[in-house]
């Protein structure tokens, strides 16, 4: 029965990463089309991709970290359409092919460092994606936006939970000198 409950506790973790991904591209979409139509088809283009993705891992655990890289510079090249030179996006990963990871776990960090930060191209927000041991961290600058809303925290509660649900692992937020870092673990390929 414990078992059972642990189940269908990640089972509706899994499914709330859907609706808010899906809510936040579409809000851009809206935001694309009055600006530049051609970007606007791009974004369209991309955004399939980038859901096909997330619709296809939807059942798996656990992907190799080549893939999810892959993935999250498809979604950083996603958002650059709309921010376009507000953003910089460093990977420093020294052989991926040996570690798997949580599916879609790097692209809700970098859209949380999106969500919760201002950019401007005197300013650009800085993500860098880096290993650490058995770990991959996920840092940004924090540029706090002012907003009078205070952020749910539910996107990396959720992350936490599956890490902890999948891994038997805790996932660690750091803040350090001006800097968010987010610590997931990952997980070693049998080789």
């Amino acid at each position: 029965m414990r078992e059972e409950n642990l189940k269908y506790r990640y089972k509706n973790l899994k499914t709330q990463v859907n609706p808010h991904f899906l809510f936040n591209s579409l809000n851009t979409l809206s935001e694309l089309i009055y600006v530049n139509t051609k970007r606007a088809d791009s974004y369209i283009r991309k955004l399939s991709e980038v859901y096909r993705y997330i619709l296809d891992k939807e059942e798996t655990d656990l992907i190799p970290l080549t893939e999810e890289l892959s993935f999250v510079q498809q979604y950083y090249d996603l958002q650059r359409e709309r921010v376009e030179e507000k953003v910089l996006l460093e990977i420093v990963f020294d052989q991926p092919n040996q570690f798997q990871i949580i599916p879609v776990s790097l692209q809700l960090l970098v859209e949380n460092a999106f969500k919760h930060n201002i950019m401007s191209q005197q300013e650009p927000l800085w993500i860098r994606i880096y290993r650490e041991g058995d770990n991959i961290l996920v840092a940004n600058h924090i540029q706090k936006k002012n907003i009078i809303k205070t952020s749910s925290g539910t996107g990396l509660t959720n992350l936490g939970e599956r890490v902890k649900l999948i891994l038997g692992k805790e996932m660690q937020v750091i803040h350090k000198n001006h800097l968010f870092i987010v610590k997931l673990p990952l997980v070693r390929n049998n080789i």
